[in-house]
C-alpha cells in the first residue's frame, strides 16, 4: 500500500500529541471541556429542532 503521508505531517502529529499532554496536565478529569459543553449545550438547545426529541435511524434495506 503507498505511504500517502505527507513529509510535514510527521510534525502536525507531534504538535498535535504535545497539545493533547498539556491539556490533559491541566485538565486531568476534562472538567473544563465538560463544564464548556454544558455551557453550549445550555445555551443553544432552543435552537436545536431534534433537541429532547427521540431520533430513530434510518431504516436500511429489506
Amino acid at each position: 500500500m503507498p505511504d500517502f503521508k505527507r513529509p510535514c505531517n510527521d510534525f502536525h502529529d507531534a504538535k498535535l500529541r504535545e497539545n493533547l499532554r498539556r491539556y490533559k496536565r491541566n485538565d486531568p478529569d476534562f472538567k473544563r471541556a465538560i463544564e464548556e459543553f454544558s455551557k453550549g449545550e445550555a445555551l443553544h438547545a432552543k435552537d436545536d429542532p431534534v433537541e429532547g426529541k427521540p431520533v430513530q435511524p434510518p431504516k436500511g434495506p429489506k
